[in-house]
């Protein structure tokens, strides 16, 4: 979650984003506890976009 925080920020500093913008979409694959880094991004303007897949 560190990271995605850290992405954010920085697009924010070099303005590649601005407050009231479009969400930052974040893709995480397979292995990823995606509903607890939704949980932990809250205030974040980030959409979690996260999946699994089963083989077998």
């Amino acid at each position: 979650m560190e990271q995605i925080r850290e992405v954010v920020e920085r697009m924010d500093a070099v303005g590649q984003w601005e407050p009231g913008g479009p969400e930052v979409l974040a893709v995480l694959d397979a292995g990823y506890d995606v509903s607890g880094i939704v949980h932990l991004s809250a205030g974040l303007s980030v959409e979690i976009l996260g999946g699994s897949v089963r083989i077998g």
